[in-house]
């Protein structure tokens, strides 16, 4: 039975599934594959009519306010041969944890972003979507 109304999932996925991660083995395989079972499962709700929408979120840049966040910061820094500073400064504008959720917010709320497969948050430019 469709749902009444359209409704959108979205699925976390990381900047890795387009710059890769090379301090972290199968993560940017794995982000990619998100990005990809969006697609997959959006075929197969479209085929049932189920009147659901999947999406895949990329944060595109390490958020240094984060515990993670700084442990993988400094990890790529000292791999660069630079201060953490300069690897985070390297993004332009932080993404701080409440910038991420108010994005997130805005791509389920702005029609703008209803039909996008995919769309990637930075602190510097915000919300922009993605091509397949």
């Amino acid at each position: 039975m469709p749902l009444a109304s359209s409704s959108r999932v979205l699925l976390s996925s990381s900047g890795a599934a387009i710059d890769g991660s090379p301090l972290s083995g199968g993560y940017a395989g794995a982000k990619r594959m998100i990005w990809l079972m969006a697609n997959y499962a959006n075929g197969v709700a479209n085929d049932l009519d189920l009147g659901i929408r999947f999406q895949a979120l990329l944060v595109r840049q390490i958020v240094g306010a984060t515990e993670l966040g700084r442990t993988a910061a400094e990890a790529y820094a000292r791999r660069k041969g630079v201060s953490t500073e300069a690897f985070l400064g390297g993004f332009g504008k932080p993404l701080e944890p409440r910038d991420y959720g108010e994005f997130v917010v805005t791509a389920l709320t702005d029609p703008t972003y209803e039909s996008a497969q995919a769309f990637a948050i930075r602190g510097e430019t915000g919300i922009h979507t993605l091509a397949g």
